[in-house]
């Protein structure tokens, strides 16, 4: 099945060209052509969360002015202008790998959090007035952002269980995908999405048998993924040591069997399920099924 593809785009608040930041900006001489070419630095590091590098064959190289100028179509002069304005003010970061890192580009897109953006003020105003102390955010406000940040959380984690879905079982139907999602209230996403690879294996393609796994999951009280590993674990050493149990009851010697029996086991006339019910009745074992046990000579 083919990924779906991802689309971006450059989302700017109402009052963008209000903000301090551009305002100083464009109070310079030029300083309209400077906020062009930042908004066209922004638009080519969408994909790459704020920083800009160029990968030719298998070597990251940094931009210079003339390549940025050719990236962006913006006049070279500009561009040397522009770039030691942004370093000044904070705008920009050159990293220790040579990538130019946009280091507001959230809060100007408008995807920082109220909260970011009020601490990030708060900083500002301390450093300003040398005051060291931590200034507390209202309560009410922090609240908000909470809420705000748990809608996201959840969003991303539909979409990711979307994607295994579809990637695994096929076109996730509305029913389905209101069934997995109510599991999020209570349940980890990366259980939801291992039930999904679950059911892919075993080759059982279904919500239902989805909702099994899940349910089980559920009255055991897993919540992580290490949850499962521990019980698969706390499964193969019993089953260790349930095998070790069959190796010490079922090793034997010549003296349990009556002769004609060990004379038959010695020809090999005789069967392994007639081995076993010999050993089981001599030995007063009777667990399991013959399938299970390994016989070992005790000389």
């Amino acid at each position: 099945m083919s990924e779906s593809k991802k689309y971006y785009w450059l989302k700017l608040k109402s009052d963008f060209f209000d903000d301090d930041t551009i305002k100083f900006i464009e109070e310079q001489e030029n300083g309209i052509k400077y906020s062009n070419f930042y908004l066209k630095l922004c638009l080519k590091s969408l994909k790459t969360d704020g920083k800009l590098i160029r990968l030719v064959g298998e070597t990251l190289i940094p931009y210079d002015i003339n390549s940025l100028s050719k990236l962006t179509g913006v006049e070279f002069d500009t561009v040397r202008s522009a770039m030691q304005l942004f370093e000044s003010i904070g705008l920009i970061k050159v990293l220790e790998s040579g990538e130019i890192y946009l280091s507001q580009i959230d809060e100007l897109i408008g995807s920082e959090t109220d909260k970011a953006q009020m601490m990030r003020r708060l900083r500002a105003e301390r450093k300003l007035d040398g005051n060291n102390v931590t200034q507390m955010l209202p309560e009410k406000e922090i609240d908000i952002e909470k809420e705000k940040e748990k809608e996201i959380e959840k969003e991303t984690d539909v979409a990711e269980i979307t994607k295994c879905y579809e990637d695994n079982i096929g076109l996730i139907t509305p029913a389905t995908a209101e069934l997995l999602f109510d599991y999020l209230k209570d349940m980890n996403k990366d259980l939801i999405i291992q039930a999904i690879k679950i059911a892919s294996i075993n080759n059982k393609r279904t919500g239902r048998y989805i909702q099994g796994i899940l349910n089980d999951w559920s009255k055991k009280g897993f919540k992580t993924l290490l949850d499962i590993e521990q019980e698969q674990n706390t499964f193969k050493n019993k089953k260790e040591e349930k095998q070790e149990e069959y190796e010490h009851e079922l090793t034997y010697t010549a003296d349990d069997f009556t002769p004609e029996q060990y004379d038959r086991l010695m020809r090999r006339q005789m069967s392994k399920e007639e081995m076993i019910q010999i050993l089981k009745e001599k030995k007063n074992v009777w667990w399991g099924t013959w399938k299970n046990y390994v016989i070992s000579y005790n000389i």
